[in-house]
């Protein structure tokens, strides 16, 4: 059985262009981020980009929370924001800055 494609040497294979039907364009930098943003939610809508959008919420989530809920803790313990472990540390801060003059 006999191949229905001519054959070529390999001469004409590394001078003959890769794609013949494919040109190369120039895009200007609008199609270019145009391209990306499509490109980057199409890879959300798939099921590892909804995954990492949902890691991604919960982290912010906690964040959110701690940082909402610090405040109110601190007024139950009786302590206020400047003082107790902030302070330590604006002191030890103070020091090496005193030290090192």
């Amino acid at each position: 059985m006999h191949t229905t494609y001519h054959k070529i040497s390999a001469r004409e294979r590394d001078t003959a262009p890769r794609f013949y039907y494919k040109r190369t364009r120039s895009y200007t930098c609008f199609e270019r981020i145009k391209q990306f943003f499509r490109l980057l939610i199409a890879f959300l809508f798939t099921q590892v980009g909804v995954c990492g959008l949902v890691a991604l919420y919960m982290v912010m989530g906690a964040f959110l929370f701690a940082s909402l809920e610090a405040e109110s803790q601190m007024e139950q313990v009786g302590c206020s924001v400047t003082s107790g472990v902030f302070q330590y540390r604006a002191k030890k801060i103070a020091q090496k800055c005193h030290n090192s003059i």
